[in-house]
C-alpha cells in the first residue's frame, strides 16, 4: 500500500499543492478509485468519501485540509522542490466519471498558463514509470480541447500502456501564430523537468509525438526544432492527416477535393483559407515563416541538381542533409485536400535520410480516425497507430 500511495500522492500532488495556496490553476483527479485507496489517499473516512460521492457536483472539490493530508503521505522532497520551482495552486477533486486516472494541470509558461492533462492506463501500476505519448490536437488551430478527445486518449493510454500528455494550446484567432508553436515547446520542455518526471512517473526520454491535422503541423515543427537545436529526438512521430503546408500552393488533392465541383468535403480550400486567415497575421507571407509550414522548411533542404532551382531554399530549416529525424508514420485519408501534403512530407523525409512510412486509407475523409469506434478504416488506423507507438516505446 505504501508504494501505491507514494506514486499516487506524488503524481497528484508533486505538481500541485502551491496552486491550492495561490489559486493559480486547477488539478483534477478524474479517477474511479477503489474506496480503500481513495479514502487512504484523501485522508477521508469511508463515510466521508461516500458522502462526497453523493454530492450533486460530480467534480466536488475537497478542502485544503484533504489536500494537505495527501501531501503528508507523499514525497515531501519532491513536493518541496516543485513548490520552489513553480507558482502553482491546486484544487483536488475526485470523480467517478472515468475509469482512467487523469491529472489536469495549468502549467505556467513565459506567455500563458497552459491547460494540460496526463491520462494513465486503467490498470495503473503504481510502481511503473510510463513512456509518454505527447498528443497535439487538431481543429484548425481555432477549435477543440480535451473534451473532444477524452475517449480516444483513454483508449490510447490503455492500448499503448503510456501516459498520454494532452495540452490545450492557445487558440486562434485570439492567439495568432506562433502562440501555439510556443505552447507546444513549453509543454514539451516542462515534461523534461526531472521533478515533473519523477512526480508523474513518466520517462520523457521514451516518448512518441502524435499530432492530427493542425496538431500534426505543431508536432512536425517541434521535431524539426529539436533537430536544429541538437536536442534528443523522440522515439517516433505519428502524423495523422497533418496540415504541414499552410501556403496556398495547389496539389492534386487540394484541387480534387477543393469543393469547386459543388460537392461537400470536410476540408475544402475555402475552409483552409478560413483557417489560415484565423491563424496567421498575413496568410500570404506567414506560411513561409519558420515552423509555420514544416513541409516547406524541409523542401528547402532538397538538392534538385544543376538543372532545377529550389524555390523553398530561402525558407529551409537550419539543418544540413542528411537529416535524420525520429522515425515517422504518416496516416492520411484518400478524400482530403491535405492528403498530398502528408504524402509529400513522407517523400521529403525519405529523400533527406529519415525513416518514414506513408499509409493511405481509401474511401475515407479528414478526421476519419476519430470515428475509430464505428468506422472500419478508423479502427484499422487506430490499431496501426497503437502498434507504432508500442513498437517505438518498447511496450
Amino acid at each position: 500500500m505504501k508504494s501505491k500511495l507514494r506514486f499516487l500522492a506524488a503524481a497528484v500532488f508533486a505538481a500541485a499543492i502551491v496552486l491550492l495556496l495561490t489559486g493559480c490553476i486547477t488539478l483534477s483527479v478524474a479517477a474511479d478509485l477503489t474506496n480503500d485507496v481513495a479514502a487512504d489517499v484523501l485522508g477521508l473516512s469511508q463515510e466521508e468519501l461516500a458522502e462526497a460521492r453523493r454530492t450533486p457536483d460530480p467534480d466536488a472539490v475537497y478542502t485544503k485540509r484533504s489536500a494537505l493530508i495527501v501531501n503528508a503521505v507523499g514525497n515531501p522532497e519532491v513536493v518541496n522542490t516543485l513548490l520552489t520551482e513553480y507558482d502553482w495552486a491546486v484544487d483536488l477533486a475526485v470523480s467517478g466519471t472515468s475509469p482512467n486516472l487523469v491529472l489536469n494541470f495549468g502549467v505556467p509558461t513565459d506567455e500563458a498558463v497552459i491547460n494540460t492533462y496526463v491520462v494513465y492506463p486503467k490498470d495503473l501500476r503504481y510502481e511503473t514509470t510510463y513512456p509518454v505519448l505527447f498528443f497535439s490536437h487538431g481543429g484548425g488551430f481555432n477549435a477543440q480541447d480535451y473534451s473532444s478527445y477524452s475517449v480516444m486518449l483513454s483508449d490510447l493510454a490503455d492500448e499503448t500502456q503510456t501516459a498520454v500528455v494532452f495540452y490545450e494550446y492557445r487558440l486562434a484567432p485570439e492567439n495568432k501564430f506562433p502562440a501555439a508553436v510556443n505552447d507546444t515547446r513549453a509543454i514539451y520542455d516542462w515534461l523534461f523537468n526531472p521533478e515533473v518526471g519523477e512526480a508523474l512517473h513518466i520517462d520523457p526520454h521514451n516518448m512518441v509525438l502524435l499530432g492530427d491535422s493542425a496538431g500534426g503541423n505543431l508536432v512536425a515543427g517541434l521535431t524539426i526544432y529539436l533537430a536544429e537545436q541538437g536536442r534528443e529526438q523522440p522515439n517516433g512521430v505519428l502524423l495523422i492527416y497533418p496540415a504541414v503546408d499552410l501556403s496556398s500552393n495547389f496539389t492534386f488533392s487540394r484541387l480534387a477535393f477543393s469543393g469547386f465541383d459543388g460537392k461537400y468535403y470536410v476540408t475544402t480550400v475555402d475552409y483552409l483559407g478560413e483557417v489560415t486567415q484565423d491563424y496567421l497575421e498575413n496568410p500570404e507571407t506567414d506560411p513561409y515563416l519558420p515552423y509555420a509550414s514544416p513541409l516547406i522548411m524541409l523542401e528547402g533542404l532538397l538538392d534538385l541538381g544543376e538543372h532545377w532551382t529550389n524555390p523553398a531554399t530561402e525558407y529551409a530549416a537550419n539543418l544540413e542533409p542528411p537529416v535524420v529525424l525520429a522515425p515517422h508514420l504518416i496516416i492520411v485519408p484518400e478524400i482530403d485536400t491535405l492528403r498530398d501534403d502528408g504524402k509529400m512530407y513522407c517523400m521529403v523525409l525519405n529523400a533527406l535520410g529519415t525513416e518514414a512510412e506513408y499509409k493511405q486509407y481509401n474511401g475515407t475523409f479528414h478526421g476519419f480516425l476519430s470515428a475509430y469506434k464505428v468506422l472500419k478504416e478508423g479502427a484499422q488506423a487506430f490499431n496501426q497507430s497503437v502498434e507504432f507507438i508500442k513498437e517505438k516505446t518498447g511496450q
